[in-house]
């Protein structure tokens, strides 16, 4: 009986993985440059937001904010999120909707602080390319008919001549 179970289960697993609906992870972390927008009008600052097994602002993360929870829907590179961050003490909190199409990405998220409204800033902005490794230079062996230049050791060296 636990031997069928567990193959629903493993069935269940596979179907939800496969249809498109409601995953918690990105399978490669992906990193977005955005422009920020105060109540969607004036430009306040840019930021680089980071979409993995969580997410995370930088911008967000230099003032105190934590990595957060993460609710995708879709697949393929056209999906909707949402998320929610805040600072260690908890005294402030953000919570992020967005969309990605392709290699865009835009949404808002609403920042509340103790004592303060809640703030409405906007965002917008595109993924930021993978940075491949730089190519090793790769010097080769000299021949084996060339003897290699000699290093002067401390016992072979010349002294400078006075002058």
């Amino acid at each position: 009986m636990i031997g069928n179970r567990f193959l629903v289960v493993l069935l269940l697993v596979a179907a939800c993985a496969g249809s498109g609906g409601t995953s918690k992870v990105v399978r490669e972390a992906l990193v977005f440059e955005v422009d920020l927008f105060l109540e969607g009008h004036k430009k306040i600052g840019r930021d680089r937001l980071v979409i993995d097994s969580g997410f995370e602002s930088v911008e967000g993360r230099s003032k105190g904010f934590m990595k957060g929870s993460l609710d995708v829907v879709g697949k393929h590179g056209n999906y909707t999120f949402s998320a929610h961050t805040k600072t260690a003490l908890g005294y402030e909190e953000k919570t992020w909707t967005g969309k990605v199409e392709g290699d865009r990405i835009d949404g808002f998220y609403i920042w509340n602080q103790r004592d303060k409204a809640p703030v409405k800033v906007t965002f917008e902005g595109r993924l930021v390319p993978a940075q491949k490794p730089a190519k090793p230079t790769v010097v080769p062996p000299p021949e084996p008919s060339q003897p290699a230049p000699a290093v002067p050791t401390p016992s072979t060296a010349k002294p400078p001549s006075p002058r």
